[in-house]
């Protein structure tokens, strides 16, 4: 009976671990602006933060932490996981903002990456 209990422990602790476990945490910045439709357009634009300023109001910040077996990118589970957030803040637009690493878990990066999220002026 023991060795059935931990072989289901070390069994869930191997599936747990060997799926992502993205979450994503807005925060708003600025001004306030109610929440767009779930699913509302958003677009990528791979610009820094002062390029970004001069034609666009910042909203807030969404950061994604977690582990993943998929690499840094806009499509996928990023993007899954972004896009309701940005939504939510009222924003159409996601800029990078920061990024931080830590270590390979069976083959899994962890760390942040956190986005701008703006609206158009």
């Amino acid at each position: 009976m023991m060795k059935v209990r931990v072989l289901v422990v070390v069994a869930g602790m191997f599936l747990a671990v060997g799926c992502s476990s993205v979450r994503a945490t807005g925060q708003r910045v600025g001004k306030i602006y109610p929440s767009l439709d779930k699913g509302c357009p958003v677009r990528f634009e791979n610009l820094s933060y002062q390029e970004a300023s001069v034609a666009l109001e910042m909203v807030g910040l969404v950061t994604l932490s977690g582990n993943s077996d998929q690499p840094q990118s806009w499509g996928g589970e990023t993007q899954e996981k972004l896009w309701p957030k940005v939504c939510e803040l009222g924003g159409t637009v996601v800029t990078p903002h920061a990024m931080g690493t830590g270590e390979s878990i069976m083959g899994m990066g962890t760390g942040v990456i956190q986005f701008a999220v703006w609206r158009e002026r």
